[in-house]
């Protein structure tokens, strides 16, 4: 072999190793063996597993149950057991913790891009920034439920060129234009239009959109931080309003225990609420790309852990709507 020969093969393969390397450092950034990303005749299957989402048998619930149940309007849960859910499920609540946790962990699919919006910690959220599924800047239109004293999330979204609307009736202030692109109003996320206890003035999505004038409208993200109003608002979208979602991009929402610290998360109120987040996952199409667990509400709300798992009383899960692939 001459030593122009070695010096071939050597500079090959130090290429070859190069190219390898930069390829390896780019699926582990954009997770490129994972996405059909390079045609925009399948961008509807941008992601790989869109074809490969769980089975949703392998809950064990019954999530084609009738849709109509009597439920009290003024209770974060409905206090009995919803469609779907069997008594020998609720004899093992073991069983159902363990299923809501992997309703909340199992991630059907891996954003190759993300963007936080608003403050680290609670607060702020991300947002899935791939090109498909991004907000359009300009045109975009944002819902945010749950303000209390942080605007970071809305003025970040209002920055980025979107709509916003927030919503927190109990800050104590009224309907008015907090920013450049930033509204206000003195309203908040539930499952029917009621005045609760505190005279807060709470009402349905599909209330709020239609008073907008936005019903036509795709909301590219919709936040929802609101302290256990989550949960009648996820009945009423997964029994109710099964359309409310379908023209919502993103849905980036916290869930807490339905129940408050001094009192246990009973079988059924396991039931119920896996019940809700199935119907969200496999009848409405939203899928998880993003979970974080946290315990800093853990003061205010009972645990939700399975035996074994360290305590955490809410998740904040970062959902994509598959339905608007088609």
């Amino acid at each position: 072999m001459t030593v122009t020969t070695r010096r071939f093969l050597s500079v090959t393969v130090v290429l070859c190793i190069c190219l390898i390397s930069i390829v390896l450092w780019l699926d582990a950034k954009y997770d490129l063996i994972g996405l059909y990303y390079n045609s925009y005749a399948t961008q509807k299957q941008i992601f790989l597993k869109i074809d490969k989402f769980p089975d949703p048998s392998n809950t064990g619930l019954n999530l084609t149950a009738s849709s109509t149940f009597e439920c009290p309007t003024n209770t974060i849960l409905c206090g009995d057991k919803v469609p779907g859910v069997t008594e020998q499920q609720l004899s093992n609540i073991d069983g159902l913790k363990a299923t809501f946790h992997s309703l909340m962990t199992n991630i059907d699919f891996k954003c190759p891009e993300t963007e936080r919006f608003g403050r680290q910690g609670d607060g702020g959220y991300e947002a899935c920034m791939t090109k498909t599924v991004a907000p359009n800047s300009g045109s975009c239109l944002v819902y945010s439920f749950g303000i209390s004293r942080d605007w970071s999330f809305d003025e970040a979204f209002a920055k980025y060129g979107c709509e916003v609307h927030s919503f927190d009736p109990s800050i104590g202030k009224e309907d008015h234009v907090h920013s450049p692109n930033v509204t206000f109003h003195n309203v908040g996320l539930w499952g029917c239009d009621i005045v609760n206890r505190q005279g807060w003035k709470l009402e349905r999505l599909s209330t709020i959109r239609k008073r907008l004038g936005h019903e036509m409208r795709i909301i590219d993200v919709l936040k929802i931080d609101v302290e256990g109003a989550e949960w009648p608002f996820l009945r009423d979208m997964t029994f109710g309003d099964l359309q409310g979602l379908s023209k919502v991009k993103q849905l980036l929402i916290e869930l807490h225990a339905p129940r408050f610290r001094q009192e246990a998360v009973t079988a059924v109120d396991f039931g119920e609420i896996n019940v809700y987040v199935g119907r969200l996952r496999d009848l409405l199409g939203f899928r998880l790309f993003k979970n974080v667990q946290r315990n800093y509400c853990c003061g205010g709300f009972s645990d939700l852990m399975p035996e074994g798992v360290a305590e955490k009383c809410c998740h904040e899960v970062f959902y994509f709507n598959s339905h608007l692939l088609q």
